[in-house]
């Protein structure tokens, strides 16, 4: 099965959750898995640019070893109060082109208004 996740922290940097541990062990069961995640933590970083390209990490795996998790991290714009504008539009880009390109059989957003907003967009244009 191929599974698409998107949600709106950080997959790689944060502690595992329950959705570490859940997709991890669904990779480790034959199941491709792909992440859509939101680099949260770019205020800290001193070294920050203005404009985050898209950045893809295969073969992400936390707590399991041997899992592969490809986590996809949408382009981004750091600049406060403008960067969820601009996160609904990266992340509705990027949802469309995995949903074409990847074709997953689910969806699971955690992140409810945001996933549902994407989602239903693509339906009512008909990507």
């Amino acid at each position: 099965m191929k599974i698409l996740v998107v949600q709106e922290t950080d997959w790689i940097t944060r502690y595992p959750h329950t959705q570490h541990h859940l997709f991890e062990r669904l990779s480790l069961k034959g199941h491709t898995i792909k992440v859509i995640d939101y680099g949260f933590d770019w205020r800290k970083d001193t070294n920050r640019e203005l404009f985050q390209k898209k950045e893809i990490f295969p073969h992400v795996s936390k707590i399991y070893a041997g899992s592969s998790i490809e986590v996809i991290r949408p382009s981004s714009l750091h600049i406060p109060i403008l960067e969820y504008a601009y996160l609904m539009f990266s992340h509705y880009r990027e949802l469309i082109h995995q949903i074409k390109k990847f074709d997953p059989d689910l969806i699971i957003g955690f992140g409810i208004l945001r996933t549902l907003y994407d989602i239903s967009l693509r339906y009512y244009f008909d990507y």
